[in-house]
C-alpha cells in the first residue's frame, strides 16, 4: 500500500487540450479554474497584440489570448464549438490573475508521470512560441505545455 501511495503522489493531474489542427496542450489540472462551453466574445481595450477580446466570468473581464502573433501555427479546428478554459496565470500580475485561452475540442483529464511522457524539446520558449515551456510526446502524441508566467507577460 505504501508503494501505491508513493506511485500517485509522483503523478500529475492535467488535461489534456486538442488546441488546434493536429496540435495539443497539457495544462496541470490546478492551473485550469473552469472550462466554459458557451460564450459571448467581448471587446476589451488592450495594447497587446496577444489578446483578442475577453470573456466575462465570475464577474470579471478575463482576457481571451490571441495566438496571431504566432508564424507557422496550426490551424483552428473546422466545424467544431469554440470553447475556454479560464486559467490561473501563476504570476504575481495583479492586473489579471487569470486568462481564457480558447479551444474546439473536448479536454480530458490525465495522470502524468514520468514514465508516461518523453521530453522532446525543453525549454521552448523561442520569440516564435514564448509561452511554451517544453513539448513532450505522451502516448503518441505531441504536446505543447504552456508556461503561464510567460503567457500572463504577454498579456
Amino acid at each position: 500500500m505504501t508503494e501505491a501511495i508513493s506511485q500517485a503522489a509522483r503523478q500529475l493531474h492535467a488535461y489534456y487540450v486538442p488546441w488546434r489542427e493536429s496540435c495539443n496542450l497539457l495544462l496541470p489540472a490546478t492551473v485550469v479554474a473552469e472550462i466554459l462551453y458557451h460564450l459571448e466574445i467581448i471587446p476589451l481595450e488592450h495594447d497587446s497584440p496577444w489578446v483578442q477580446g475577453g470573456v466575462e466570468w465570475r464577474g470579471l473581464t478575463v482576457p481571451l489570448v490571441s495566438f496571431n502573433e504566432v508564424d507557422d501555427i496550426p490551424a483552428e479546428a473546422k466545424g467544431e464549438t469554440r470553447r475556454v478554459l479560464i486559467c490561473r496565470t501563476l504570476s504575481f500580475n495583479d492586473r489579471y490573475a487569470y486568462v481564457a485561452i480558447d479551444f474546439y475540442r473536448l479536454p480530458r483529464m490525465l495522470f502524468v508521470d514520468e514514465s508516461s511522457l518523453v521530453v522532446l524539446e525543453e525549454g521552448m520558449g523561442s520569440s516564435e512560441w514564448p509561452f511554451v515551456a517544453t513539448v513532450v510526446d505522451i502516448r503518441g502524441n505531441t504536446i505543447y505545455v504552456l508556461d503561464m508566467e510567460k503567457l500572463s507577460n504577454l498579456i
